[in-house]
């Protein structure tokens, strides 16, 4: 694989084996009998190599073992200094986001335990933008999305359309859509009909519907009509038109 590696030679040194096929040369006598305590990384079965660490946190050893956990967090364990001294520490190195981890995908990061609110965590883990643990500005009626590689929040209705009569309201996050139970992640948008709503108490928590006390009625807000063919064929309960369109200015109709 290698005819000479950049590492120095050495015996009685450990190897370990990582989930990714990595090699790892940890420690060892040198061919002056120097204790050594670096570590190197192939990831091409030994042909290349490349340092990890010349000078570990451990005291220089031989006769050690190194073993990788389900999570490739390295152990140390053991060993032999000089003279008669043996060794029975064991030291544990963790892969950080530093450690050449790729993320998939444009919205993903890399997140490790020395990061806020990754704590403790053993090894890197790839995490959108918009995962609220790295971005929690958002209102509970606002969505995050990932726009230019950077994290927003938007109104979410902004991208729901709705059918004719309906208007767009959204169901906060942490709250649940109407008629359901399920928990929301996220703010997410639904339509309704204003009309649908048959008391002021229920009208008034809708943001796009207003209650017009002389009809008894839920009613939708001209102002949040789009278009002028929505806007002109709004009616009131008795079939007049509502709202007027002026230059895209959406106004009740006098």
């Amino acid at each position: 694989a290698a005819e000479r590696a950049p590492w120095s030679g050495r015996y009685q040194h450990a190897l370990a084996v990582n989930s990714q096929d990595e090699l790892f040369i940890v420690g060892g006598l040198d061919l002056d009998l120097q204790r050594c305590h670096d570590t190197w990384r192939s990831k091409d079965s030994g042909a290349t190599w490349s340092s990890v660490n010349a000078a570990a946190g451990w005291t220089p050893r031989y006769e050690h073992v190194v073993v990788a956990d389900r999570k490739d967090s390295l152990y140390v364990i053991g060993g032999m200094s000089s003279g008669d001294q043996e060794f029975n520490d064991v030291w544990r190195s963790e892969q950080t986001c530093a450690d050449d981890v790729h993320c998939s995908g444009d919205n993903n990061v890399c997140r490790d335990g020395t990061d806020k609110n990754f704590e403790g965590s053993s090894s890197p883990v790839c995490v959108d933008l918009c995962d609220r643990r790295i971005f929690s500005d958002c209102k509970h009626k606002e969505a995050c999305r990932v726009k230019d590689h950077e994290a927003v929040c938007v109104d979410p209705c902004q991208e729901q359309d709705c059918g004719k009569g309906e208007v767009c309201e959204t169901a906060e996050r942490d709250g649940h859509l109407p008629g359901k139970t399920d928990l929301l992640k996220e703010a997410t948008p639904f339509c309704l009909a204003c009309l649908d709503s048959k008391t002021k108490f229920a009208c008034d928590k809708l943001q796009q519907c207003e209650w017009h006390a002389g009809q008894e009625a839920c009613l939708t807000k001209c102002e949040v009509l789009k278009t002028k063919g929505t806007c002109t064929s709004e009616h009131d309960t008795n079939g007049d038109v509502r709202c007027e369109w002026d230059g895209g200015d959406r106004i009740p109709a006098r």
